[in-house]
């Protein structure tokens, strides 16, 4: 499926299942984005600035210059997730209790990760 460069700000998706989908560049701005399935789509540069990803599901998806500005992500789960270091995190919640791969969040304007034991 291809949407590369949709507008998709303040529209209700949850639960919708975009898995492999190509959204380069798309807007989710503001956007219902619960429990959304991205596995495997190609993220690159979409901005999820003010959506609710609470639970979203991001496995092996391009997070390549996301940026997820003060966006819920409350156990949204990136694990697996390409480009994180370098998506945007500033000011989004939930991030503790999101699920995240090796290393934790990496991304700009994120905590950084707790050290390990």
């Amino acid at each position: 499926m291809n949407l590369e460069g949709a507008k998709l700000d303040g529209v209700d998706m949850q639960c919708a299942k975009l898995d492999g989908a190509s959204l380069k560049g798309a807007s989710f701005g503001g956007a219902n984005l619960k429990s959304v399935s991205f596995v495997g789509a190609n993220l690159d540069g979409a901005d999820f600035t003010q959506a609710d990803a609470n639970f979203a599901r991001f496995g092996g998806a391009n997070l390549k210059s996301a940026k997820f500005l003060e966006a819920n992500v409350e156990r949204a789960d990136f694990k697996g997730a390409v480009g994180l270091r370098f998506a945007e995190f500033a000011g989004a919640k939930g991030i503790e209790l999101a699920t995240w791969g090796p290393g934790g969040v990496a991304g700009r304007g994120a905590p950084p990760p707790p050290p390990p034991p």
